[in-house]
């Protein structure tokens, strides 16, 4: 089976196609707690293709295998071996530092700048010409593309699904996160 499986993706990624459903995504929501009254008290899980799956994964892995000599040591989520935790450390550090230090204040200055859902706003665009300039040939370009830009949603309402819903511009939960820091680097 996984012959069948190699070659069917191997296909689909000299075509640049996928056969219409295979990127489809059921969006199914999970209660939280018992006698969820409130979209709060739901989690929404995406159920994605499995083939789409495992071919995400692999072009995932090849990416994250080159992303650490690309990406800054400062950009510490979604790249292997690097904690977000790190970054939280150092902040905190510094303020420490800075609450501290009794002379030569002038200059400091802390931010605090929120990247929450940083992962739902990647424009393609920008991921595409990021890729670019990093020096991605067409081929794997085309092949994230392909990725982000294909996917339909079906949401279940009530036990049955409604869609699909096509997203337009963004990459959207559920891709590779390896993607994410890309747009990022200056």
């Amino acid at each position: 089976m996984g012959h069948e499986v190699f070659k069917q993706c191997s296909q689909w990624l000299k075509a640049k196609t996928f056969p219409g459903d295979l990127n489809s995504t059921n969006v199914v929501l999970i209660p939280k707690k018992e006698n969820a009254s409130s979209m709060k008290h739901l989690r929404p899980i995406a159920l994605c293709n499995v083939l789409y799956r495992i071919m995400a994964k692999v072009l995932a892995n090849r990416l994250k295998e080159v992303l650490p000599s690309l990406i800054s040591e400062n950009q510490s989520a979604f790249i292997q071996n690097r904690g977000i935790t790190d970054n939280v450390l150092i902040a905190f550090e510094m303020i420490h530092h800075m609450s501290r230090k009794k002379h030569g204040r002038v200059g400091e200055v802390a931010l605090k700048l929120d990247i929450s859902k940083a992962y739902d706003r990647v424009n393609w665009s920008i991921l595409r010409r990021r890729m670019k300039a990093m020096g991605f040939c067409e081929q794997w370009i085309e092949w994230m593309m392909l990725c982000v830009k294909t996917v339909t949603y079906n949401f279940s309402l009530n036990g049955s699904l409604v869609g699909p819903v096509i997203p337009r511009k963004r990459i959207e939960t559920g891709r590779p996160p390896f993607l994410v820091p890309i747009p990022t680097v200056c």
